[in-house]
């Protein structure tokens, strides 16, 4: 007899970013929906998303708006 045990692979990166301890992440998952994580020191946000692409323009308008914006780790965290 076969048995056939399928294995559902982790939630994957997709678009990462790092920059003085802050962390934007976008991830695609095979059991819910796609989301991007951000994170700094010990605190983290997580933004679920429709799709795989919503996430990475999620990611990349957060990246671009911390990056556009002279401000702090700190106070970019605080405001999203």
């Amino acid at each position: 007899m076969k048995v056939f045990v399928e294995f559902l692979a982790p939630d994957k990166s997709i678009s990462c970013f790092r920059h003085d301890g802050l962390k934007i992440e976008a991830f695609r998952s095979v059991i819910k929906t796609p989301y991007v994580i951000v994170s700094y020191e010990n605190d983290s946000t997580t933004y679920p998303c429709d799709t795989i692409e919503d996430a990475r323009q999620l990611a990349d308008s957060l990246i671009n708006e911390y990056l556009n914006k002279v401000k702090s780790v700190e106070e970019f965290f605080d405001e999203i």
